[in-house]
């Protein structure tokens, strides 16, 4: 208790001690104003521009530009843009005098000029400065290259664009006006007719500021006045040879359509071997032409010339026959070809393809082997060919030979189209290729069409004829000649000679002759007397005979006259043989077996034999004649060296008369190629048979 007395007192005295310690205040005369205390100024925000500035705001070329102008502010400040092209630095600051501000814009890529607002604030204080980009000069053409017909036509040419321009043609047939001059121009441009029969090409030149353009006008030929004729060319080789040179002229001329008809011809020619020719400008080329039915060859020419030589309505591709079937080999060169042939022909030329034909079954040709020497695998390959061919090179035509032929071989004719086993027989087997080409191109059937060769009947025709235009209604696919399989007999009694020319030579058999082109049948050859009636008598079999022999080429083409028998050239030149090695004994026999006689008559055969150019004692065939009785050997020395048209052929030729069948109505001719030390062949050229005169 008296301890807290006593502090109590302690503090009240410190606390008196400090007052009484203050300075004493003054006391201010009751006859004076108190002083006011100075109030502090207050500062208000403003933004101002720095000089130069103009009035009308800051211009920015078309690129990526930059611009700089000042302002100055009393208090912090902001700056904005108003367009996302448009940035600035610094977007903010203190207050200043003289603080810099930086314009950044993107490059201007369209045609038209744009504009921005720049906002620059200090509290309540703001100022606005518009700022503007040029636009990016500009002309816009949407095409370059006009085709314009030969009448002439005017074009109404969009043109984008917001400078001047001025348009300017390089050809006095091109005119231009100007029909609208804003921003988006239309030019008139007026092309006149033209009456020249080649095209032109002119060009019209725009010019600005912005740089220069230009389009193309390319205008067509004037179409000429047509003569009527068809002119159609085959790039080809021996197979296009065997389809045109021979008949097609003359089943158009029987219809009333005159053509013109060339062939570009270098023997077994691929698609790659064209190009490189074309390529190089190569004058390897024979050009053969038919024209009012007369044929005419000149050699050394380059694929161009005969490109140029007509103005050609149809122009065909094809491939060399033992590559047709293998489509790998059609690349590149077929569209190459096609490209080629494009560029230097009238515009609306026509290209085909021609679709070439199988091997004969019994061919030997060397690339046989690629289709496993089966004819229908060739077939089947050469027409899955041509069908790509045509789809993936925009070919529309194409000539189905090789179908027309293979329908053929359905009819009694079978397998005898070719003369050596892969060209066509020149008869029959070259008309009905002919047909084919005929009806293709004409857009007519080919039945009933009053051409055919004279070494063929009307009946036969129409078999070629058929075949042809069952091929066009059906390119890929094979057609059988249920109405073909047998011809009627019309010379019951064997009443005229029936001749047979054997061998595959290049010339038609003459009128009256029966063609045998191979040396092996797989049908009967159904025989024709020399009247062209059909006989009862077939060639059933050729047995042993081991090649055709089709000439050496330098024959003269002169007739060999025995007995009352001429034979063309067609017949003694050529002929089918049997052979092997000299100095290893005797060929043979081969044997050829006519079927279809009466048993109870009897008939006198005449067998011919010659081969040019040979040494009058290399070569000696023996033949034989059995039917119910085998005859005597004959014997003949085939060669004949020189022919200056007064020999005497008596030699070159056997007899036999009075022969009779056996009791099956058949007749075999024997050949038996002698050993002579300097060759073993027998031959058989040709052979007459008629029934033995009472």
């Amino acid at each position: 208790m008296k301890k807290s007395i006593l502090k109590r007192i302690f503090i009240l005295g410190l606390l008196v001690f400090a007052f009484s310690c203050q300075p004493e205040t003054p006391e201010t005369p009751s006859n004076q104003e108190t002083p006011e205390t100075p109030e502090t100024p207050v500062v208000e925000g403003k933004v101002t521009l720095g000089q130069g500035v103009p009035a009308t705001g800051i211009a920015l070329e078309s690129t990526v530009s930059t611009a700089t102008f000042t302002i100055s502010a009393t208090k912090a400040w902001t700056s904005s843009v108003s367009a996302n092209w448009l940035s600035i630095r610094p977007e903010s600051g203190e207050a200043g005098e003289s603080i810099t501000i930086t314009l950044t814009s993107q490059a201007n890529e369209t045609g038209d000029s744009r504009t921005a607002n720049i906002t620059v604030s200090c509290e309540k204080s703001t100022v606005t400065v518009p700022v503007t980009q040029v636009q990016n000069n500009v002309m816009v053409l949407d095409n370059q290259t006009f085709s314009v017909a030969a009448a002439g036509e005017t074009i109404n040419l969009p043109f984008k664009s917001n400078v001047q321009v001025t348009p300017s043609s390089d050809v006095a047939w091109i005119t231009v006006a100007q029909t609208k001059a804003v921003e988006d121009h239309i030019f008139s441009i007026t092309v006149a007719a033209n009456d020249a029969y080649e095209g032109r090409e002119g060009h019209v030149t725009f010019t600005s500021t912005a740089g220069n353009a230009s389009i193309t006008i390319k205008q067509e030929a004037a179409v000429e006045p047509s003569d009527g004729i068809i002119r159609i060319l085959a790039i080809g080789n021996s197979f296009s040879q065997d389809a045109v040179e021979q008949y097609l002229w003359n089943l158009f001329n029987a219809a009333g359509q005159k053509v013109i008809i060339g062939n570009m011809y270098i023997g077994g020619c691929t698609l790659a071997t064209h190009v490189a020719k074309a390529e190089g400008d190569l004058a390897d080329y024979a050009y053969r032409k038919v024209v009012d039915g007369q044929k005419t060859e000149q050699s050394g020419k380059t694929l161009a010339q005969g490109l140029a030589d007509e103005k050609w309505d149809y122009v065909s591709l094809q491939q060399a026959s033992g590559s047709s079937g293998i489509y790998d080999t059609y690349k590149p060169y077929l569209a190459q070809l096609k490209e080629y042939v494009l560029a230097r022909t009238k515009k609306d030329v026509k290209l085909m393809f021609h679709e070439t034909w199988a091997y004969a079954a019994t061919s030997d040709h060397s690339e046989f082997s690629k289709y496993d020497k089966n004819q229908m695998t060739m077939y089947n390959a050469i027409v899955s060919a041509a069908q790509q061919a045509v789809s993936e090179h925009g070919i529309n035509i194409v000539i189905p030979s090789g179908t027309a032929i293979q329908n053929g071989r359905t009819s009694y004719l079978g397998d005898s189209f070719n003369r050596d086993g892969y060209h066509l027989e020149t008869t029959y087997g070259r008309y009905t290729a002919a047909c084919t080409w005929y009806e293709t191109i004409s857009g007519k059937s080919v039945v009933g069409n009053t051409y055919h060769p004279e070494s063929i009947d009307a009946a036969l025709a129409t078999l070629c004829q058929t075949a042809a235009h069952l091929a066009c209604l059906k390119p890929y696919e094979v057609t059988d000649m249920v109405d073909f399989k047998q011809p009627a007999v019309e010379d019951p009694d064997f009443a005229k000679p029936v001749h047979i020319d054997f061998g595959g030579g290049s010339s038609a058999s003459p009128s009256g002759w029966n063609r045998v082109a191979s040396y092996s049948i797989s049908n009967p050859v159904y025989l024709k007397n020399e009247d062209g009636q059909n006989v009862a008598a077939t060639i059933s079999k050729l047995e042993g005979f081991t090649a055709t022999h089709n000439g050496v080429g330098s024959e003269p083409d002169k007739p060999i006259t025995i007995g009352d028998i001429e034979y063309t050239k067609a017949v003694w030149a050529d002929a089918i043989m049997v052979s092997g090695p000299k100095e290893q004994g005797d060929v043979g026999p081969a044997k050829v077996t006519i079927s279809g006689f009466d048993p109870s008559s009897t008939y006198d055969f005449v067998i011919l034999a010659v081969r040019y150019n040979g040494s009058a004692d290399a070569r000696a065939s023996e033949y034989t004649v059995t039917g119910a009785t085998v005859s005597e050997t004959k014997t003949i020395w085939t060669g004949l060296k020189t022919f200056d048209g007064v020999e005497n052929f008596d030699g070159y030729s056997v007899s036999y008369t009075a022969v009779k069948p056996d009791s099956s109505g058949n007749i075999v001719v024997s050949i038996v190629g002698k050993d002579t030390g300097k060759a073993a062949d027998g031959h058989i050229s040709a052979l007459t048979i008629s029934k033995t005169a009472n």
